[in-house]
């Protein structure tokens, strides 16, 4: 996906939060993709930038609503 970089994936006994799946920039602004309660069938896109993007995360919102979700 364009604007998407420094993509750091969780490995086993890495030094990420147990919650933390990925960390990942999307047009400069970084994001981490957390499993609430290590095991939750959830996932959140969070940010801990505030800025007037609001754009911009509307476009990474719709994408990652439009991937396949998990049937149970």
């Amino acid at each position: 996906m364009e604007g998407i970089t420094d993509v750091q994936t969780r490995k086993l006994f890495s030094d990420f939060s147990d919650w933390v799946h990925m960390r990942f920039r999307y047009k400069g602004i970084p994001f981490m993709v957390m499993e609430p309660f290590g095991d939750s069938d959830c996932l959140w896109i969070v940010t801990d930038e505030f800025e007037d993007n609001g754009d911009d995360i509307a476009v990474l919102e719709s994408i990652f609503a439009a991937f396949p979700k998990k049937v149970r």
